[in-house]
């Protein structure tokens, strides 16, 4: 059995020139829709792209100086955690048995309550210290979420203040608004030319 060749030539031909045809066709519809004219139209699209960019600029500082913070705030913890331990280990030093049966019952009471409260202090200085560090990578997440939405506005940004010609920005609109069902129809051509090269791979490569 010989490979169909020119049928897969000519269907991935007739896919790669309808999808051109799409591309094209909706470039020429929304030219027609358009109210304004494109040097309007460009000028408008480049003011609100230099505002998204400079909005997420300014989050992202917000958002370096919160990280930058966090480190000093869970030494400030750290420090506070060293210090109720050496307290304790200070009163608990007090507790030995002669003490607990010569010494005054009021003080060793007042002990046992220092205890309490320097332990409860423990405590809120290590789950301050987790909820940091949660809060830390939280943070992070969000910023590389902002750095990501701040490349592709000043992509789109770039591509509007390179895109001096009308015919090529209505084509890029028209490439935005048919790659819905283009790039599905290239990916099915794709796959479509792949399972005969592969159900033929021995014709193919015994030649």
């Amino acid at each position: 059995m010989s490979v169909p060749y020119k049928y897969l030539f000519k269907l991935t031909a007739f896919v790669v020139a309808a999808c051109a045809v799409v591309v094209v066709a909706n470039a020429v519809r929304l030219s027609f829709l358009s109210t304004t004219s494109y040097a309007d139209t460009r000028a408008a699209r480049i003011v609100e792209l230099t505002a998204k960019r400079n909005q997420l600029d300014t989050d992202l500082t917000a958002i370096r100086a919160r990280l930058a913070s966090f480190p000093a705030q869970i030494v400030v913890e750290e420090s506070k955690v060293q210090q109720t331990d050496k307290v304790i280990a200070q009163l608990k030093a007090l507790e030995s048995t002669w003490d607990r049966l010569v010494g005054n019952p009021a003080q060793q009471k007042a002990n046992s309550e220092q205890i309490a409260r320097m332990q409860q202090l423990r405590a809120a200085s290590t789950n301050r210290i987790t909820d940091l560090r949660d809060e830390t990578k939280r943070t992070k997440w969000e910023q590389d979420g902002l750095d990501i939405d701040r490349a592709k506005v000043a992509a789109q940004l770039t591509a509007t203040e390179n895109r001096s010609r009308a015919l090529t920005h209505y084509l890029g609109l028209g490439w935005d608004g048919a790659r819905r069902w283009v790039v599905p129809a290239l990916l099915l051509n794709a796959a479509v030319v792949m399972f005969f090269v592969w159900r033929h791979r021995r014709t193919i490569f015994d030649r």
